[in-house]
């Protein structure tokens, strides 16, 4: 064998005589013997020095520690979503399904794998113990001789602070990073509005609908909003310390950022490119706005004209706002000792013909200091579980709506300097702020805080999943009351007790501007109470909808012009709403008209006009019967559904699914969605999957918010979750034993099943097509009559 690299292998050869060499453990010559055992340890020397040099290498990589790790419903977490580096939240867990964590983050849900997600009170005692960012990078030699480097957390805020606010993380994850790695946890999917809620406002332009705003509402935390950007002479129109947001397609996410300055000359070929400054990059980036969708935050409707601002009635406007500041105690006069100030300036908007209104805006935008800006608003499931369990106990829902509510906020903690405007202004004088001016950026949520803590204080408990809900409950633990606020404006129900105790102290501590019931408008939405059911409505606003003319000789295939794409966007942006709200027949619709946004063409305006049309002919309003809360009978029901290829690019595929509360034969429809599918499905099989998991976990989130609101428990599985699908195959999938072809499909196969094993989910079953209430979502042209008859009448039969 040492000399020809092999065993002779002659038949007859080897005897009980004859051994070859090789096979002896002892050899005569000591030479040798020490040559091979010498050769032995070199070679095991080596593969252990190899070894440990991989394994060295593996543990300088991310360590993920979470993998096996069970979260409970309410947890608070933070957590990475696919595909991104920057960590999220605070959210909080709605369920697990096996190794995918739901949670839920400003209205939205995402499903997270467990290695991506951290506790909140780990960060916190991570914090605590964990050395500073200098001394880490100090320490990297010592970090090398013990191994990898641990996530730590820099919390800006004390860690033992009861709110959930966003907090900044420093993610040490390899040993060449240095610790100017840096990213902020905050959510691009909600456009970070300080002072509303993304989602439930009414569009202005395109977008999606978690970025849909109502301009119609006028309450006093939606004066911002969204719009598209205009040009001058191809020039776009953006000056230094704007606020903006962009995107690629309508399938990206939202990029915020603030205008630093114009990257090229204003009448060069790079007139419209524009120096950003984003929240993840430590430097400006360079953008060409031309190339993306962008739009502007216009905070206010101007009232530019010189001779309007002379007016009297203008300056009568401006005295009952310094009226205001002078009855809430907003400010003191102290003396101008170049303390660091923030500019202030009168915002104008007209209300009427000849009817104004003043409010003096600070420049929040020039604190050098960062706060904490996020502030819960109402979720559309929230609201229509309310109308769900009022309508059951027989009370009559109620709104009220605060006067200046960031003025009648709690005083300030931090020291805030205002330069008022010219025209009220006295020499030498600024003033220190005691209250929060609007336009700073954390008003929103310090006006939050001090209805939390009033409500709280009355007696009422907050919800873990929607902190914009609050429950009120007797001495024997039985719900009498629940309150959603959206920012100023609060909607609630209970008995007699509830206002009483809770209502009447509210209305006492608040100076309050109108107060509806029975039947009223609240953020756009009709409400219509009557015995034994309630319904909801935007059949003015659809009305209001009006198609865009398009000339009959036209070419299909030419390209909108920057006017026509800009009617095109507002028009969407108004279905988006639409569909987001009270129409999920047009869901379907209004998606596949988001694909074309960036590309619109002249034929998709006659698309978008088919689309106006529908909207006289499908479900009217949302009704909601009373139906019997006991925990036996109601139930959590989803029907989910999805199309393979079904977009326009026939490559993208989309699913669907409406979740109702029901007692078996009256049905409240409580939430609904239709969206692309992220992941490439080559299969009607992969999108079935895909779709159920969607429509499992929006079930859970129903199920878990309606249990924590009724029992005053989240965490108890009391309210049963049947869910219905159209995929036979999928169907036998989930009960048979035997594994998927796709390796892709077996994790979200065995959760499904783990949650029908369990009792998560009680059943999940086949029905025919035509009885697929999802239908309408996921493919066009598909038959609404079913779905409207149940969202009309509210009841199956």
């Amino acid at each position: 064998q040492l000399v020809v690299g092999y065993n002779p292998s002659n038949p007859g050869l080897l005897d009980d005589k004859l051994k070859l060499s090789t096979l002896n453990t002892e050899t005569a010559s000591k030479l040798v013997a020490d040559n091979m055992n010498a050769r032995n340890a070199a070679r095991q020397k080596y593969l252990q020095l190899e070894n440990d040099a991989c394994i060295k290498n593996a543990l300088t990589q991310r360590v993920y520690e979470g993998r096996n790790k069970e979260y409970h419903t309410g947890d608070s977490v933070y957590f990475k979503k696919e595909k991104q580096k920057t960590w999220n939240g605070p959210a909080l867990v709605v369920g697990q399904l096996g190794n995918v964590v739901i949670v839920k983050q400003g209205g939205l849900l995402y499903r997270v794998h467990p290695c991506k997600i951290v506790l909140k009170h780990e960060a916190d005692h991570q914090v605590n113990n964990s050395a500073s960012v200098t001394d880490v990078v100090s320490q990297k030699t010592n970090q090398e001789e013990r191994g990898p480097k641990s996530v730590r957390f820099n919390l800006s805020q004390d860690s033992d602070s009861d709110s959930d606010e966003d907090l900044p993380v420093v993610v040490e994850e390899s040993l060449g990073q240095s610790s100017g790695n840096q990213s902020h946890l905050m959510d691009k999917d909600l456009g970070n509005q300080s002072q509303s809620s993304e989602k439930d406002q009414r569009p202005i332009s395109s977008g999606n609908q978690s970025h849909a705003q109502d301009p119609s509402s006028s309450s006093e935390g939606q004066s911002s909003s969204w719009t598209a950007v205009t040009k001058t002479s191809g020039k776009i129109n953006l000056r230094r310390d704007d606020v903006v947001r962009y995107r690629a397609s309508p399938s990206d996410e939202w990029t915020n950022g603030v205008v630093m300055s114009r990257a090229g000359k204003a009448t060069g070929k790079h007139k419209n490119e524009f120096n950003i400054i984003i929240e993840e990059e430590d430097n400006p980036v360079n953008v060409h706005l031309d190339e993306v969708t962008v739009e502007k935050q216009s905070i206010y409707h101007l009232v530019t004209d010189s001779q309007v601002i002379k007016d009297p009635a203008v300056l009568k406007a401006k005295e009952a706002e310094i009226k205001r500041f002078e009855e809430f105690g907003v400010f003191d006069e102290v003396k101008d000792q170049g303390q660091p100030t923030v500019s202030s300036r009168w915002v104008i908007t007209s209300k009427s013909e000849g009817n104004y209104k003043a409010r003096l805006v600070a420049r929040g935008f020039q604190e050098e200091t960062e706060n904490e800006c996020d502030a819960p608003t109402a979720d559309r499931i929230s609201k229509r579980l309310l109308f769900t369990i009022a309508v059951c106990q027989n009370w009559e829902i109620r709104t009220l709506d605060i006067t200046s509510a960031f003025l009648q906020s709690d005083e300030l903690v931090r020291d805030v300097y205002v330069k008022p405007p010219q025209d009220i202004r006295r020499k030498g004088i600024i003033w220190k702020l005691k209250k929060p001016l609007y336009g700073l950026g954390d008003s929103a949520r310090l006006w939050y805080e001090t209805l939390r803590n009033k409500l709280i204080e009355i007696g009422c408990k907050i919800s873990i999943l929607d902190q914009s809900v609050f429950r009120y409950y007797d001495e024997k633990n039985n719900l009498i009351g629940v309150l959603v606020s959206h920012v100023d404006d609060l909607l609630y129900a209970g008995n007699s007790k509830f206002h009483r105790e809770c209502m009447k102290q509210v209305l006492a501590s608040f100076k309050i501007s109108r107060l509806h019931t029975k039947d009223f408008t609240y953020l756009g939405w009709s409400i219509g109470q009557n015995k034994g059911h309630i319904t909801v409505d935007q059949r003015q606003y659809g009305l209001d909808i009006k198609p865009t003319h398009v000339p009959r000789n036209s070419d299909k295939e030419r390209t909108l012009s920057e006017t026509e794409k800009k009617a095109y966007q507002t028009t969407l942006g108004k279905l988006l709403w639409l569909s987001s709200q009270t129409r999920p027949d047009l869901s379907y619709d209004t998606m596949e008209l988001s694909t074309y946004t960036n590309s619109a063409k002249v034929k998709h305006l006659s698309v978008m006009n088919k689309v106006i049309k529908k909207v006289q002919h499908g479900p009217q309003q949302i009704r909601f019967n009373a139906m019997d809360l006991t925990r036996g009978d109601i139930k959590v029901i989803f029907f989910s559904d999805a199309s393979l290829g079904n977009l326009p690019n026939k490559k993208d595929s989309g699913r669907g699914y409406l979740v109702f509360i029901s007692d078996g034969e009256n049905a409240s429809l409580v939430a609904w969605s239709s969206n692309k599918i992220k992941r490439t499905v080559h299969s009607v099989f992969g999108a079935e999957t895909y779709g159920c998991v969607a429509g499992i976990a929006a079930a859970i989130y129903v199920r878990q918010i309606l249990s924590e609101v009724l029992y005053n428990d989240a965490r108890k599985t009391v309210i049963p979750i049947v869910g219905y699908i159209d995929s036979n195959q999928l169907a036998q999938q989930i009960k048979s034993t035997k594994q998927a072809s796709d390796m892709r499909m077996r994790l979200d196969i065995a959760g499904i099943r783990q949650t029908v094993n369990t009792g998560e989910v009680e059943s999940i079953t086949w029905i025919p097509t035509k009885n697929m209430l999802a239908d309408p979502l996921t493919k066009k042209d598909a038959d609404i009559r079913l779905l409207k008859d149940v969202v009309e009448k509210g009841r199956f039969s």
